[in-house]
């Protein structure tokens, strides 16, 4: 009976570097490759836009949520709830407020995201926002997620430029390891559930 032929060095080392790159070792937690990220079609009407970490809604929102602002009276949807801010002392964040009072709406509009995950997880990044019947569909994405197990939120604002009014906004979020889930918001952003 013939033996099998064992593998060439060149064939261990390929091996070896394969099971390497496989896994990444961060901070005593394996992780897998960096998620691919969702994207839009390449049909799809795509908005200019700059984001930046949106500092008020994280102290208190423990949900998965949008805001929108396409006029100046729409930024109030970006303070806390007023029982809430009453308790605690909560208000909008200094360089929240500027952003947001910043904004040209007649020529531009915001849009506030909170997606969650791990507390370990890579920063979540913004990456496309496109136009969509009557909403705005923004794209999110962790490309690396931690293996805690509690919720993190992530939240951003997006001033998108472009002088339309979108009625409402989908937003598509890669998490890291679990896929990607697509969740649809009115852009009142009223929090549910004792926020």
């Amino acid at each position: 009976m013939r033996r099998p032929a064992l593998p060439s060095t060149a064939t261990v080392r390929r091996r070896t570097l394969l099971a390497a790159v496989g896994t990444t070792t961060l901070a005593g937690c394996t992780t897998g490759l960096p998620t691919v990220c969702s994207r839009p079609s390449f049909r799809a009407d795509r908005l200019e836009f700059e984001t930046q970490r949106l500092r008020s809604i994280s102290r208190w929102v423990q949900q998965e949520d949008a805001a929108l602002a396409t006029r100046p009276d729409h930024v109030e949807r970006f303070e806390p709830p007023s029982e809430f801010a009453a308790e605690t002392d909560a208000e909008l964040a200094d360089e929240d407020r500027t952003f947001l009072e910043e904004t040209a709406f007649d020529e531009a509009f915001v849009v506030g995201i909170i997606v969650g995950s791990s507390g370990q997880s890579t920063d979540a990044r913004v990456t496309h926002v496109v136009r969509e019947d009557d909403r705005v569909h923004c794209y999110i994405c962790i490309r690396r997620r931690g293996m805690t197990d509690d919720w993190a939120p992530q939240p951003r604002l997006v001033r998108v430029d472009s002088a339309w009014e979108p009625e409402a906004v989908r937003v598509t979020f890669t998490n890291g390891t679990d896929g990607t889930e697509t969740f649809d918001s009115d852009g009142t952003f009223e929090p549910v559930g004792g926020f």
